[in-house]
């Protein structure tokens, strides 16, 4: 058969006539003895083993997708028969069914149909019909192994076969298997079904350790279902921080299966299905369905689907997995190689660029910039979410704004536009938001993966079809590092509260202004944050040393009125070009102030204002013509 140059399964068509015709009708023939009908048998792989007297085979050549498969029970044998929801086990059937697993699980045999298929159907989960004939493993037919093992009791015309009949005779007088009548009982297991017991108890009960378990059913390739030893909890389990393309069965019965869905099914299947795994549990969704990773001796299959394309990372689960940065590298490798899912992936190209210059900081993750001729734009940076301000802010929200407004305030940046959203306003109309990837420095830091390194925000789950950052997977790492480190938000605890801070630009606080002037003016220069712009020559500043917040006038100069918010007037002329002048030279800057005196009437304090660059605010505007010097302070200053 033809294989892609590049080796991969690119077809799920339903398989051949052909190809079915050449794995059934030439092994349903007429046994007529052990060397007869073993020459006659065709070579299969054992994938499952329902039961003690039963195995699922499928073709050995899996190279064009899915191969066919048989349910196959034994001829002359029958073992006990395992529970389900409504009755119990038969005695020994566990240790019946899980010795011809571990005998022949995963291993190559060969078989013969011995009688044509039944209509009796494979089970609930839709596979084949059962036929009834012999399979061979390392030379001799498997109802001797088991036979041997005292696994099964002969019936029918087998109980006269002159191979078997002496074997089970052995075994029954040596007591072996089912023939140990004394603890039959004790074999019966005690089952806890889905649904019967806490999930997110059994998560907090095991603590993430691995747990022994077998996989006794695979519905798609990032959901399974199994059986936790020892237990025997029976759990619905899905991948962590996995997603494969789903399978859904109508209610006709017929199954509905997106690209490479049954292919990332077979994957796990041929790998997984009834071998002994570790599962270690992480959490559980908001279904109840338990959250997990699932490893094998030859690794952890979730790390092997995303490496094949068969898988994306999930982010909303990427993140309780042990492994988020192992998960989106092989993600990475497999969108490098464009396979499978990946097969028309095209890199994202790099939109437009502005530089600019910071100008103000409104939150944790928004920011205003100011191109070459000034005209502001605000940006949300993209793919992270930072606690919220607000009247009561959320815990870290003052602490993200104010890491932000240390790394870029003031400093140019150059700005990608990423992506649009649309929110609902407060008064119930659409807001547009303008989301950016803003990289600063020399070295194109990422001031979104700053901020998640420190653990002062969040990646953003996204959709599957939703944009996202062009650095989502960095933003991603970052943030698996910052939960290792229990940084910030990620601590546990809360934010370390500073010091109060003493509003004195309140109006209800003029008289209180008055008792901190002395304080304030044997100081000398006091440092420091510049926290709003109320005209060109008014700014509310926050003194440092002190914690409080006071409104400061300067001295000996006056700038024109500009229009306010809450008044129809356009303000006086210049008025706000010299506004946008003291916005642009110290908003949200670390500042000298010296102040001189107050005014009774109003609690305002006069003063000096240095900036960061040591030029004297006063000066800029006059320089400028953007102020005009009066009275006899201007004189004194």
């Amino acid at each position: 058969r033809h294989r892609p140059r590049d080796g991969r399964h690119t077809s799920l068509e339903p398989l051949s006539q052909r190809r079915l015709r050449t794995l059934s009708t030439k092994s349903m023939v007429e046994a007529n003895g052990t060397s007869t009908a073993a020459a006659r048998a065709l070579p299969a792989i054992v994938k499952a083993v329902p039961s003690g007297d039963t195995v699922l085979v499928m073709g050995a050549d899996s190279s064009r997708g899915p191969p066919p498969e048989k349910l196959i029970s034994l001829t002359g044998i029958t073992a006990p028969r395992l529970a389900n929801r409504s009755t119990d086990d038969s005695p020994w059937a566990w240790a019946s069914r899980d010795f011809l697993r571990r005998l022949v699980i995963g291993k190559p045999v060969t078989f013969v149909i011995e009688a044509p298929a039944s209509t009796v159907p494979g089970g609930p989960t839709g596979g084949p019909p059962r036929e009834f004939g012999t399979v061979y493993f390392e030379g001799l037919p498997l109802q001797q192994h088991i036979v041997a093992a005292g696994w099964a009791r002969l019936k029918g015309v087998a109980l006269q076969d002159e191979v078997l009949a002496p074997i089970e005779a052995a075994s029954k007088e040596e007591g072996r298997g089912v023939w140990n009548e004394a603890s039959a009982a004790s074999s019966v297991r005690s089952i806890k079904w889905a649904g019967s017991f806490d999930a997110a108890g059994l998560v907090a009960a095991f603590g993430r350790q691995p747990q022994e378990a077998i996989i006794e059913h695979v519905p798609s390739g990032s959901f399974l279902r199994a059986l936790l030893l020892p237990g025997f909890e029976q759990v619905t389990l899905s991948l962590c921080g996995t997603q494969c393309p789903p399978l859904k069965r109508g209610e006709d019965g017929v199954e509905e299966a997106a690209p490479f869905a049954r292919e990332a099914r077979f994957f796990v299947e041929s790998r997984l299905l009834h071998r002994s795994v570790q599962i270690a549990l992480q959490g559980v969704d908001k279904n109840g369905t338990l959250l997990g990773t699932v490893l094998h001796e030859q690794g952890n299959i979730s790390l092997e689907l995303l490496r094949v394309g068969l898988a994306r990372v999930a982010d909303w689960s990427s993140q309780l997995s042990d492994n988020p940065k192992e998960l989106r590298e092989a993600e990475r490798q497999a969108k490098a190689g464009r396979l499978r899912l990946w097969r028309e992936y095209v890199p994202p190209q790099a939109a437009s660029e502005l530089l600019g210059r910071v100008v103000e900081v409104v939150s944790g993750d928004t920011l205003v910039v100011a191109d070459a001729a000034n005209n502001e734009t605000r940006y949300s940076l993209s793919s992270i979410r930072c606690p919220r301000m607000g009247r009561e802010p959320e815990p870290y929200a003052a602490e993200a704004k104010e890491a932000l407004r240390r790394l870029l305030i003031g400093k140019k940046v150059r700005v990608t536009p990423e992506y649009h959203r649309s929110f609902e306003g407060q008064g119930g109309g659409v807001q547009e938001r303008l989301f950016a990837a803003v990289l600063f420095d020399k070295a194109d830091r990422n001031a979104a993966e700053v901020l998640v390194a420190e653990g002062l925000a969040s990646v953003s789950k996204h959709g599957g079809a939703e944009e996202r950052s062009a650095h989502y997977d960095a933003l991603c790492d970052a943030e698996a590092d910052a939960i290792a480190a229990k940084k910030g938000m990620h601590s546990g605890a809360p934010p370390k509260k500073g010091a109060a801070v003493t509003d004195l630009s309140l109006p209800a606080s003029k008289e209180r202004a008055k008792s901190f002037l002395s304080n304030f003016t044997r100081g000398g220069k006091l440092r420091g944050v510049v926290q709003y712009v109320l005209s060109g020559s008014r700014l509310k500043v926050l003194l440092l040393k002190d914690h409080c917040l006071v409104t400061l006038a300067l001295v000996g100069v006056r700038c024109p009125a500009c229009a306010r918010r809450d008044s129809p007037s356009s303000g006086e002329p210049f008025g706000d070009e010299a506004l946008a002048a003291t916005r642009a030279a110290c908003l949200q800057r670390e500042v000298e102030v010296e102040i001189e005196s107050v005014n009774d009437k109003t609690g305002v304090f006069n003063g000096t204002l240095t900036l960061p660059d040591k030029r004297n605010l006063s000066l800029v505007l006059l320089e400028a013509g953007l102020a005009s010097r009066f009275g006899a302070a201007g004189d004194r200053s």
